[in-house]
Order: C-alpha cells, then structure tokens, then sequence
C-alpha cells in the first residue's frame, strides 16, 4: 500500500538592487511556511467551496509584524519536475521609498496582518531598501506528487 504526503512547498529568494549599476547588494534564499490560511484554501478548492483568487501579492512587513506594502506579482507558466509542478511568482519595488523589513507573505490581497498570507517567510535578519534600491522577491512553489499506481 502506498502512503503519500501531500506536500506544498516555498522558496523564497530576495534580492536587494542597485538601480544604477543592477548589482545585488544583498541575496537571501529561505524556504517558506505554507499557513493555516493556506491550506484552508487548498482545502475549499478541493471541495468547490472556494473563491477563486489569483495569490499573486508579495506583502511585505516590519520586524513588528506591521504592513508596509503589498507588490504586485507576475507567475510564470507550471513546470513539471518529474515528481513535482512549480512555478515562480515574481514581484518587485523599484519605487523611491526606503523601508526596512523582516517577513513577506502571499495572498490574493493586501494583508494587514502578516499571519493572514497563505505563505509565510522570515528574513534571518531585517532588510533595508533605499531609495536608489528596488527590491525583487522570487518565490517558488513546489507541489509534489506520485507516481499513478500500477
């Protein structure tokens, strides 16, 4: 008998950029939390009970938890790993603003509270945009699969 895991991962990669010359100045890679409020979405697409919304919104926020703003994000198409389906949602702050920041999240919105995102992640240590900075958040996610009994 098989026994399979259903298994919904993240990687997260920011990158803090020089406008002027496009170097990065600061890269991080993490693996995400896929939340609560994700997985009770998952749940009610399953059942035909959801609200059909693009999760296409990278929140950013303080080393408190507080919003400071949500960027738009692009996917790019599925890709299949042979025992996974992926794909990448893009989004970056190329605006003048200067922030520092700790945690992002997805949703299908602007999330004022950090723990309503579907996704979570955690910087090991605060970030900090400048204005002649953007700031570019790569996020993956992974959802595994099986083999089709045989």
């Amino acid at each position: 008998m098989l026994k399979d895991n259903v298994s919904v991962k993240g990687k997260v990669v920011v990158e803090i950029i020089d406008k002027k010359t496009g170097k990065v100045v600061d890269r991080s890679e993490h693996s995400n939390a896929f939340v609560a409020v994700g997985a009770q979405y998952l749940m009610q697409c399953l059942l035909g009970t959801a609200t059909l919304h693009t999760y296409n919104k990278v929140n950013l926020y303080t080393d408190t938890g507080s919003l400071i703003k949500g960027l738009d994000g692009t996917y790019s198409s599925i890709t299949d790993t042979g025992s996974a389906k992926q794909v990448t949602l893009t989004a970056t702050d190329g605006s003048t603003d200067t922030y520092s920041f700790l945690y992002e999240g997805i949703s299908y919105g602007t999330e004022s509270e950090y723990g309503a995102n579907a996704f979570c992640n955690k910087e090991s240590a605060t970030k900090t945009k400048g204005s002649d900075q953007s700031v570019k958040v790569t996020w993956t996610i992974t959802i595994g699969y099986s083999a089709i009994p045989t």
